[in-house]
């Protein structure tokens, strides 16, 4: 019969989207500039960039640390309790919870926390190709390949994605698929020798 489905051993690994502290740095630096914009509008940046910067730094150093995955969670969710993320910073603490609870073998909620990223922040590819990671590992391999491409849709350099996307091809059956994707992956990424073996076992040199 067909052998146990691979963990995320095989699969090529979460990928750690932009930091929160990075998306606090941009929102200080439009309340910087705010001073040349009208009056109300200098008004309402200055508020809105008042409220990141004045939220938790541990909360957010714990939420963007991937080495504890149980501090990770914590963090993150005292990041999202706070209710003053602007929606790129909120998808980031949502999606970096959900790698962490994915990495705790956790998929179903991981699964939730990838799918409100997904709502916030529909045009990032990141939250996508993690839950299509979460839905490879529950065996949903069709629901894989539909985040896969998803997220290659939205980020077409994301050699990842093709090389993960390539993975679910194969576990359905679909050898040429597959072999065009660990191509692509290689083109993009010429160093990935995890691509170069899929080849090499499909008999492709």
């Amino acid at each position: 019969g067909e052998a146990q489905a691979p963990g995320w051993g095989e699969l090529e690994e979460s990928v750690m989207i932009t930091h929160i502290a990075v998306w606090i740095t941009q929102a200080v630096s439009i309340r910087e500039m705010a001073v040349r914009l009208l009056l109300v509008l200098s008004f309402f940046l200055f508020s809105l960039a008042q409220a990141v910067a004045e939220q938790p730094t541990k909360a957010i150093a714990d939420c963007n640390q991937f080495e504890d995955s149980a501090r990770q969670i914590k963090g993150c969710t005292e990041f999202i309790r706070l209710g003053k993320a602007l929606g790129p910073n909120l998808a980031v603490a949502y999606t970096n919870r959900g790698i962490a609870y994915a990495a705790q073998g956790n998929f179903k909620r991981a699964i939730r926390d990838f799918t409100e990223a997904i709502k916030l922040a529909p045009d990032d590819p990141h939250p996508y190709y993690n839950r299509g990671n979460a839905y490879y590992d529950l065996k949903k391999y069709e629901k894989a390949l539909a985040d896969y491409t998803a997220a290659i849709e939205r980020g077409p350099e994301m050699a990842l994605a093709y090389y993960n996307r390539g993975l679910a091809h194969q576990r359905l059956g679909h050898r040429k698929e597959s072999i065009e994707d660990f191509q692509k992956a290689l083109s993009l990424d010429p160093s990935s020798q995890a691509a170069r073996d899929r080849l090499h076992k499909l008999g492709v040199p």
